[in-house]
């Protein structure tokens, strides 16, 4: 900064720079020791006292270090600990480039990742199903990588989790994992992730464990259940292959898996035979003494549960 300096002698002296871009400007008046106030709004920092022309010759100022504070004093005589530079303004200056260089990692967070509440029901058989065509993606910055992935009731044999290539961004699946590769905005990555599709290759009777599959980008994730539906193995047997006209004849249908729940509707040639029957490991079994003279046709209509078809 410019050298500060007194034009005149106290009572009533100003301030003004010495020199620098603001040479001869007035900033301060003094009109007694101690006392002053700032010219036509521009700065001053005297210490408590100062400026007090002490001895009748302080004609110049110094900042302290402790503070920042000034503080009058002679313009002669006196040793300074150092200068404060000002740089810019003054003729004859050179031009100063500046330039410098810093790494920046930009990082995707998601604001939010939100799926589908319900279990997406899977039939046995069925084409490639997408997942959750539902699924929101919401986020300001771009991305280049998100993950399918089963976290539990994964089946390796059966299980297979597809994408179609959106906006640039392609799916590879690996061991339970679906990884869309691609530069993308939450928008594109939303598309992509839409078209995310499941199969299951067995048929008849997959492996029907719930499923589940976690969508992950920019560090969020959210989950959706996949529940595979198969077809029971149904087997109707009877007690007698032949049975005298009016003695109990007892039939009996097995299903397989023998974790089937739900209920057996027994028929004679096509009409119910009393009320469904409830599954006892996979079993259920009615009996009758009521059929008429000849042949007869006995059938079992299951009702099916949670994870498999009727």
């Amino acid at each position: 900064m410019g050298a500060l300096a007194s034009q005149s002698s106290l009572p009533n002296r100003t301030w003004s720079w010495a020199n620098g871009p603001e040479a001869g400007q007035q900033f301060c008046t003094n009109p007694t020791a101690g006392v002053w106030s700032v010219t036509n709004g521009l700065y001053a920092n005297w210490a408590s006292g100062e400026p007090n022309a002490y001895g009748g010759n302080e004609g110049c100022g110094q900042i302290y270090v402790a503070g920042g504070t000034w503080n009058d004093l002679p313009c002669t005589g006196n040793t300074q600990a150092g200068y404060v530079a000002e740089y810019g303004g003054s003729a004859g200056d050179p031009v100063l480039t500046l330039s410098g260089t810093r790494t920046v990692n930009v990082a995707y967070t998601a604001t939010a990742l939100s799926p589908t509440a319900s279990t997406l029901s899977y039939t046995q058989g069925s084409a490639p199903t997408v997942v959750d065509p539902g699924l929101s993606v919401t986020g300001s910055s771009t991305s280049t990588t998100a993950t399918v992935a089963f976290t539990a009731g994964y089946v390796s044999a059966e299980d297979t989790l597809a994408s179609v290539t959106t906006n640039g961004i392609s799916g590879s699946f690996s061991a339970g994992t679906l990884t869309l590769s691609g530069t993308g905005t939450p928008a594109d990555f939303q598309a992509a992730m839409r078209t995310v599709t499941y199969v299951n290759s067995v048929s008849p009777r997959p492996t029907t464990a719930l499923r589940t599959v976690r969508f992950t980008l920019g560090g969020v994730s959210a989950s959706r259940s996949i529940q595979v539906l198969a077809l029971p193995l149904v087997t109707v047997s009877s007690s007698n292959a032949s049975a005298a006209l009016g003695s109990s004849v007892t039939f009996t249908a097995t299903l397989t898996p023998l974790a089937a729940t739900g209920t057996v509707q027994f028929t004679v040639d096509g009409v119910n035979l009393g009320a469904p029957v409830a599954l006892s490991s996979g079993v259920a079994s009615t009996s009758s003494s009521s059929l008429t003279l000849g042949a007869h046709t006995i059938g079992a209509q299951y009702s099916g549960d949670s994870q498999r078809l009727s």
